[in-house]
């Protein structure tokens, strides 16, 4: 699903990866299969599509 957003040449892949890990640490695994699911058929309508989204956004 990542690959799909816009990456810098400059990104830190690691602290990266500890942004995503650290966003979903507490969620359960079922919620965030519901969420990804939501998100690949586009039914998530706030956010926008050029970044991934954040703990902040209403998946």
């Amino acid at each position: 699903m990542f690959s799909c957003f816009p990456q810098s040449a400059l990104t830190d892949v690691e602290m990266q990866l500890r942004g995503y890990l650290g966003a979903i640490r507490d969620a359960e695994l079922g919620d965030l299969q519901a969420a990804i699911q939501r998100f690949v058929r586009g039914e998530v309508r706030s956010g926008n599509a050029q970044f991934c989204p954040s703990r902040r956004s209403s998946a």
